[in-house]
């Protein structure tokens, strides 16, 4: 005969057995525990480009050497060079764009790229109009300025603003931009209305002067654009608004 002591102790194993066998059947039932989520992927860290070194711009006296650098990464035309041969680039440029936008003539300061060759008219279907071999005195220099990457010569002119607007105010416009005057002397050039065929010239009292009365009515700098020719006008207009446009952007 069992002691009440075996009696209690098979009754707690019992329970403890049966316990154990709800338990294991209960969570047969169950659907098994999803499996743990994979790692997130290893964070791979992208080394971004290092910032370009901000441009130290040399004094406005000593900036020649400088700028010839700098401009001649615009353009590869092999006339670069005689268009920036002169002293005091910076100062030139300025006035130059400033007589330009208040319809004065910059041929002063430009002497240096005048051409050799003499000006000459020519008789064609009895008029008197410009000789069309004068235009080809300036098909180097319009090569050089339709040569000029319109993208890079605008992020250029933004790193050299500080030298032009100095030079600017140096000239009689302490305090401004000169991209007002830049701006203005571009939309005159592009605005200079282009005649059609053979561009017909009368004498004056010193010049030639343009027999159209509208052409000859036109700006010192409009008048000088016309008298490169057609085809050298197309191209500069071209690249004018080429230029015009990337400012915009």
């Amino acid at each position: 005969m069992k002691t009440p002591a075996e009696v209690a102790s098979a009754s707690v194993l019992a329970i403890v057995v049966i316990a154990a066998s709800i338990w294991l059947v209960m969570r047969g039932g169950e659907p098994e525990p999803p499996p743990p989520p994979p790692p997130p992927p290893p964070v791979v860290e992208v080394e971004l480009p290092p910032e370009p070194e901000p441009i130290v711009l040399p004094a406005l006296e000593a900036s020649d050497g400088f700028l010839r650098a700098m401009i001649e990464g615009v353009s590869a035309h092999p006339r670069l060079g005689d268009v920036i041969a002169v002293d005091g680039i910076a100062r030139v440029f300025v006035s130059a764009v400033v007589a330009i936008a208040n319809g004065e003539t910059p041929r002063a300061l430009l002497l240096y790229l005048e051409p050799e060759e003499r000006f000459a008219v020519a008789e064609r279907e009895g008029k008197v109009v410009i000789d069309p071999a004068t235009f080809e005195r300036y098909t180097w220099i319009t090569g050089v300025f339709s040569s000029l990457d319109a993208t890079g010569t605008v992020e250029l002119y933004a790193d050299l603003e500080p030298l032009f607007d100095e030079a600017y105010g140096d000239i009689g416009y302490p305090g401004e931009r000169f991209q007002n005057a830049l701006d203005d002397a571009l939309g005159a050039l592009a605005s200079t209305p282009l005649p059609e065929g053979y561009v017909e010239v009368r004498r004056g009292n010193v010049l030639w002067e343009f027999s159209d009365a509208e052409l000859e009515n036109l700006s010192p700098p409009q008048k000088h654009l016309l008298r490169m020719g057609p085809a050298n006008v197309r191209l500069i207009q071209s690249k004018i608004r080429e230029i015009q446009a990337a400012f915009s952007h």
